[in-house]
């Protein structure tokens, strides 16, 4: 073995065991995508203010309003990986009132006091206009539970303090009657849209098994790679190399600065985000011109025909990517996640909306498809064949993300990736499926925040 390969290998190793070990340690923390489906189902619990209302046929009531047994078991596991975790004091303390509110909405009154005591000021608010023994109303009592809750959990604070109160809650009604009808609407098309975009995918797969099945389909020639096995290696050990220190950099030599200069936490946060994914996609294509467009050849099947296998595969890809959150959700009780995914749905400012859109949906799609589809794909395909080179390119695709919760659905989404580029001998559709699948993500949790 050349001794360029030798020391190409111990790289290699060395920072397999670096993101294998950050990819192990995001087990035991709480998953992003947990916290997320609970935001989700938490902005679906206004739905169950029609839960007698007898204009909405009850099929409709089986298919839209939440269960809230299922997301109080949801609740509690999330609350005992929080508990175990490094989850700040204020996190724990939300998901102690959240829970209480839902325990107390079922009748488990004793298990709200419970978790009440322990809630701080908003606790000892929520436990007086609770507990049945003595209904009292402390001081700033609405200021207080205002400050802590919002949506649903507030409402019904909120109701409970007039109640205690003895004041009318026929303006709560009314508001909670509208909020639950416009909401009504807003999921009844969404989850047709979903319900249609996952039929059209499933239609998709079940087309290129049988396209394969008659012989339609085939792999082709090994994608052109004219660069080396090393350059080709090197520039993906190379790039995971800097991406790690880009971002480690960025965030100690800029965050602290940002944080004074920008007042808004979500803006700042944003401008952080797109510095360091610029930088990351700059050097990405920096390393492509420099080790391997050197070979003057072209470097990446590029163009504009066939770019709907973008679309097809995008479609395709949400049952599988679906079926392997399901199957993680299974296996692994937390898994980490992307904090990026939290602050795309929190975010308030237009301008941190728009930059995350950015850095999401156009920065880190050319980056990841010039380097996994259009490098390592090619690189592994010349040595290994094209289907070795699809998992492996995908895997490593998933671990990069260094996120348990993750791993299955990305490694999946990146075996589509390299599927739908070796099928169309274009880069530009891998680019665009991984554009529409970030994007939507993207305006999901658009919706999600709002």
């Amino acid at each position: 073995m050349h001794s360029r390969s030798v020391w190409l290998t111990g790289w290699a190793l060395l920072l397999a065991v670096l993101i294998g070990g950050n990819l192990l340690a995001t087990v035991s923390r709480p998953s992003e995508q947990e916290t997320l489906a609970l935001s989700a189902q938490d902005a679906q619990l206004p739905l169950l203010w029609l839960r007698d209302d007898p204009q909405v046929p009850e099929a409709l009531k089986v298919a839209v309003l939440p269960n809230l047994k299922d997301l109080i078991a949801q609740y509690q596991k999330v609350y005992q990986t929080a508990r175990r975790a490094t989850t700040t004091p204020e996190e724990v303390i939300l998901l102690r009132l959240k829970l209480g509110l839902l325990y107390a909405k079922t009748g488990q009154l004793t298990q709200a006091l419970d978790l009440w005591q322990q809630g701080q000021e908003a606790g000892q608010v929520l436990e007086s206009l609770f507990a049945s023994s003595a209904r009292r109303v402390l001081p700033d009592s609405e200021v207080i539970l205002r400050a802590n809750l919002k949506g649903w959990y507030l409402t019904e604070s909120l109701e409970q303090l007039a109640h205690v109160q003895k004041r009318s809650t026929q303006a709560l009604l009314s508001q909670k009657q509208a909020q639950a009808d416009t909401l009504f609407k807003q999921s009844l098309w969404l989850n047709l849209f979903q319900l249609a975009a996952l039929l059209v995918g499933l239609f998709l797969l079940v087309r290129e098994i049988f396209f394969w099945q008659q012989q339609k389909r085939s792999w082709g020639n090994v994608l052109p790679a004219p660069w080396s096995w090393d350059d080709g290696i090197l520039v993906i050990l190379a790039w995971l190399t800097g991406a790690i220190f880009l971002g480690l950099g960025v965030g100690l030599g800029l965050k602290g600065w940002l944080d004074q200069v920008i007042a808004a936490p979500d803006l700042a946060f944003a401008v952080l985000v797109f510095v360091s994914k610029s930088l990351d996609t700059l050097l990405a294509l920096g390393l492509i011109i420099l080790v391997l467009a050197r070979k003057h050849v072209p470097v990446f099947a590029f163009g504009l025909s066939r770019l709907s296998w973008g679309l097809g595969g995008y479609l395709a890809a949400l049952p599988l990517v679906l079926g392997m959150s399901l199957i993680t959700q299974k296996i692994v009780a937390g898994g980490g996640g992307n904090p990026l995914l939290t602050s795309i749905a929190d975010s308030k400012s237009p301008w941190a909306v728009i930059l995350l859109f950015f850095t999401v949906a156009f920065l880190a799609p050319v980056a990841e498809e010039c380097l996994f589809r259009g490098v390592l794909f090619p690189t592994l395909a010349q040595r290994w064949g094209i289907v070795p080179a699809i998992v492996v390119s995908g895997l490593v695709f998933g671990a990069i993300h260094m996120s348990a919760a993750e791993f299955l659905p990305l490694a999946t989404l990146g075996m589509i990736l390299a599927y739908v580029y070796q099928q169309s001998r274009n880069l530009a559709s891998s680019i665009m499926l991984h554009m529409l699948f970030n994007s939507v993500t993207f305006g999901t949790l658009l919706v999600l925040g709002s």
